[in-house]
């Protein structure tokens, strides 16, 4: 995992990914009974935007603007 956000309730884990490709580390950590905290994650890549029910994909060319 790349970084972590916090607020009051929830840990969202956010991964980087420089290819294209799966989450494996993120979506153990959303699944993962270990930590209640962590519901869903952010994944930030050159993949389309879009939200697959665990984690949002933001594409990364759109926040460099």
């Amino acid at each position: 995992m790349d970084f972590f956000i916090r607020d009051t309730q929830n840990m969202i884990p956010v991964e980087v990914k420089a290819r294209v490709g799966s989450t494996p580390s993120l979506n153990k950590l959303i699944n993962s009974n270990s930590f209640p905290d962590i519901k869903w994650g952010i994944k930030l890549s050159h993949q389309n935007i879009g939200f697959n029910g665990k984690s949002i994909h933001f594409l990364t060319v759109a926040l460099s603007y």
